[in-house]
């Protein structure tokens, strides 16, 4: 049959029972023509193929020794002050993952909601070894004393730079 009519006559590819979209062919053999070169292509079906969570983090980590910081190479978020570095994140099968979270889960048990602090105040640090799951309010605590601490260390090096002893 060629030339069929649009819409009335059905598909000449073998076993297909749609009605003619253009060429003598359906809309779907009309597309996999136009993009392949042939309206018969068989295409890939079946669920896209994601690694697993475990897989994709460890292709993103920089393992040292068993102390040494672990640090992420992969996507960083950037801080809201702008002021120092984020934190690690991903996304494999649909899910979003901050790294820090995820690494201590992999060794503990983790709740919901959970804030996960990093003992050795590097956020990109994943080493099991220096993350800790803390309340809300420790961890607010923590970040605040290391916040003054830090402003002292300035501080005093600001002084130390005014004075021209030494």
């Amino acid at each position: 049959m060629v030339n069929g009519r649009r819409g009335v006559e059905p598909c000449t590819v073998d076993g297909c029972d749609r009605l003619i979209f253009a060429k003598d062919w359906c809309k779907k053999h009309y597309d996999r023509n136009w993009t392949h070169g042939n309206p018969e292509t068989k295409l890939k079906t079946g669920p896209k193929s994601w690694p697993t969570p475990e897989e994709f983090f460890w292709e993103k980590v920089e393992v040292g020794g068993p102390d040494d910081c672990w640090i992420w190479t992969g996507v960083i978020t950037k801080r809201k002050d702008r002021k120092g570095v984020g934190y690690g994140r991903f996304q494999t099968g649909g899910k979003s993952y901050l790294v820090h979270r995820f690494s201590y889960a992999l060794v503990h048990a983790l709740e919901p909601y959970t804030p996960v602090h990093h003992k050795c105040a590097n956020t990109l640090c994943v080493n099991p070894k220096h993350l800790q799951a803390t309340t809300t309010q420790e961890n607010t605590a923590e970040m605040m004393e290391r916040q003054w601490y830090l402003k002292r260390i300035a501080d005093l090096e600001a002084q130390l730079a005014a004075c021209k002893c030494g």
